[in-house]
């Protein structure tokens, strides 16, 4: 059964629900198919797709074929996939690794992404295992090829728009800094869609269109970063592939490396760690002669995915490797031009090593970095982008926390959270929830409760497709 991070809705009752079934339509769908297919009878219980939803019981090979067969895909994906994860195929996110590697492409698969809708947050990822690999594969061969020509005939774009648009991406990155991210999501998927429709039906010579092109990755990867920052790792990936097939197509292997390391950390959050490495090898094979900040945190990404296997020994070295990346005397201030794009500072490495150490089983070592992070006046350690990632990181202090049995300590630190973002997005809240209601007999507990109550936030992050 998936751990604490699994605490959203399961791929299945997402497809379910966007197909329009009941729990009790689904059963007996699949009741019917499974005897047509010559698989025997079976009871159309509406109880055993809830099982199937909760996590609690993984569905017979054959009553996957019945799914599979309802939702139009192959046994051969079945197998090769596994379950749960070949339901996305049955998704409209299915068709985010398959569109080549070009400006029509790219074109194709911003329309695409905006058109994607979600009953609610899921943790679930529409890409993973061989596929994932594969993409990679694809995009490093393409990162790493002839930059193709952007220029567009048709009604020139006036760069004037270009140079607005560019203003206010810049100023909405920096509102990241103290807006409550679901407060920004609007705008910034505004601004993307803007983008894709200059990129669809204007025309623009190359430099204009590279301009263009680097503007639609920073934006996604806004998306994707307030995504993240609001529990909702399916939407963030699927804009994240985006912005770094737009990075690609711009030609610029800078930005391109930095945002496939930023997919490195989001596999690392759905705790896939094997796919996190091969995402990694292929993004440090592009990246060679990148900053010093962008190797340590590559490295520390590494360290983390090691730790994950069980793999102490590569944990320690890669952490190692990581804070040896950053010469003294530096600084921790990013480049010009990096922004939230892999920003890397004293709060992140920090963190990245109390999760280490988590993650091999030492929470007491964990807290040695975790604690001083979630704790004091407000951002006590310079965490870069408190409001977007102090909610989700302090998480990992409070599993440390809890795992040596200082409840005391983790209710502070969920009160500090609370006191530093205010409202929590509405599934962050639940996360929050379902590590303290077993206290629920402890009367600060109860009180913490109450405030998460309080102060959850109403759900505005909820997509409707834009018509392009």
């Amino acid at each position: 059964m998936p751990g604490p991070e699994y605490v959203f809705r399961h791929p299945l009752a997402l497809l379910r629900v966007s197909a329009g079934y009941s729990q009790t339509e689904l059963a007996s769908l699949v009741a019917e198919v499974h005897e047509r297919l010559g698989f025997g009878v079976i009871g159309s219980y509406r109880k055993r797709v809830s099982r199937w939803e909760s996590w609690q019981v993984t569905p017979s090979i054959e009553a996957q074929y019945s799914l599979a067969a309802i939702f139009g895909v192959s046994r051969e994906q079945v197998l090769m996939l596994g379950w749960p994860r070949w339901l996305r195929l049955a998704t409209s996110d299915a068709g985010s690794s398959v569109y080549p590697w070009t400006p029509e492409g790219t074109v194709e698969s911003l329309c695409a992404v905006s058109q994607q809708t979600h009953e609610a947050p899921s943790v679930f990822l529409p890409i993973s295992g061989p596929d994932i690999v594969s993409l990679a594969d694809s995009w490093q061969k393409a990162v790493t090829g002839q930059s193709p020509v952007l220029s567009r005939s048709g009604k020139p774009s006036d760069p004037r728009v270009v140079d607005a648009i560019e203003s206010r991406v810049q100023g909405l990155c920096e509102l990241v800094v103290s807006v409550e991210p679901a407060t920004l999501v609007a705008a910034v998927r505004g601004e993307l869609h803007l983008v894709t429709v200059l990129l669809r039906t204007t025309g623009y010579e190359h430099q204009t269109g590279v301009r263009l092109y680097v503007l639609a990755a920073r934006i996604a990867n806004a998306y994707a970063e307030l995504m993240e920052s609001i529990g909702d790792d399916h939407r963030s990936q699927s804009y994240q592939l985006v912005a770094i097939r737009a990075a690609t197509t711009a030609g610029d292997v800078q930005l391109a490396a930095t945002l496939m390391s930023e997919l490195v950390g989001l596999h690392l959050a759905s705790r896939e760690p094997s796919d996190a490495l091969a995402l990694a090898d292929r993004t440090q094979a592009v990246a060679r002669g990148q900053s010093p900040r962008f190797t340590a945190l590559l490295y520390a990404r590494r360290a983390r995915a090691h730790a994950l296997l069980g793999d102490t020994r590569g944990g320690q070295q890669d952490l190692e490797t990581a804070f040896g990346a950053l010469p003294e005397g530096r600084g921790w201030r990013n480049a010009d031009g990096e922004h939230l794009l892999g920003a890397v500072d004293p709060g992140r490495m920090s963190l990245t090593a109390g999760l280490v150490w988590y993650h091999l089983g030492r929470p007491r070592r964990a807290l040695e970095y975790l604690a001083p992070l979630f704790s004091g006046s407000s951002n006590p350690a310079g965490l870069a982008y408190p409001q977007l990632r102090a909610p989700r990181w302090a998480l990992h202090a409070l599993d440390a926390y809890l795992a040596v049995a200082q409840l005391d300590m983790a209710l502070n630190t969920a009160h500090w959270v609370l006191d530093l973002v205010g409202n929590l997005p509405p599934a962050v809240a639940n996360q929050y929830r379902r590590r303290f209601v077993r206290h629920n007999t402890a009367p600060a507990a109860r009180e913490l409760l109450a405030r998460l109550t309080e102060q959850t936030a109403p759900d505005t992050s909820s997509d409707r497709p834009i018509d392009h």
